[in-house]
């Protein structure tokens, strides 16, 4: 492994802080590392490993499992179309104040969206924010959370992995708050 990748993979398990349990594999042009029962992560963690170098990000909260895979230094990076996944209406209910609605709808219609994604459970906590809690979420690519967060800025103030106890918590803004 060259010492770039090392030092970046050891960045990266330092943003944890804790000791965790993981398990590195490498093929001829990338390098995945796989972490068993991590933490809770906050986005901003998550940002900060993309920052560091660009890799593909997959959250598992239902089998406690976060998983990177970069390329090796002096790779070749393959560049492959994107394809825009479908839209889909979630079929959820969920309700909230009325002029949050379209936020909420919004966030889990994106969730949804992602074509391997079986059934999970989502709730929803109402105080100074709403908090949309998705419980048991199979593994979903960091692409869809980028999207998440990109589509509703104004409204998203955090979302964080709550590996232990197997859900992703949403901190959306209500509407009265804005």
């Amino acid at each position: 492994m060259h010492s770039k990748d090392q030092l970046f993979l050891s960045k990266t398990l330092d943003l944890f802080d804790s000791k965790i349990t993981y398990k590195t594999s490498e093929t001829s042009h990338r390098i995945k590392c796989v972490i068993t029962e991590p933490p809770k992560i906050a986005l901003d963690q998550l940002k900060q490993i993309q920052l560091m170098r660009k890799c593909k990000m997959t959250i598992d909260v239902r089998d406690r499992e976060f998983t990177f895979d970069f390329y090796k230094e002096g790779s070749v990076v393959s560049k492959k179309r994107r394809r825009e996944p479908e839209q889909v209406k979630h079929p959820f209910d969920i309700s909230v104040h009325p002029d949050d609605q379209k936020v909420i709808d919004t966030a889990l219609n994106i969730v949804c969206s992602h074509p391997n994604l079986c059934m999970f459970k989502p709730s929803i906590k109402k105080d100074d924010e709403y908090v949309l809690e998705l419980h048991n979420l199979e593994a979903i690519p960091f692409s869809i959370v980028e999207t998440m967060t990109s589509s509703l800025s104004t409204f998203i103030t955090d979302i964080v992995f709550d590996f232990p106890n197997q859900r992703i918590n949403v901190h959306i803004k209500r509407n009265d708050n804005l």
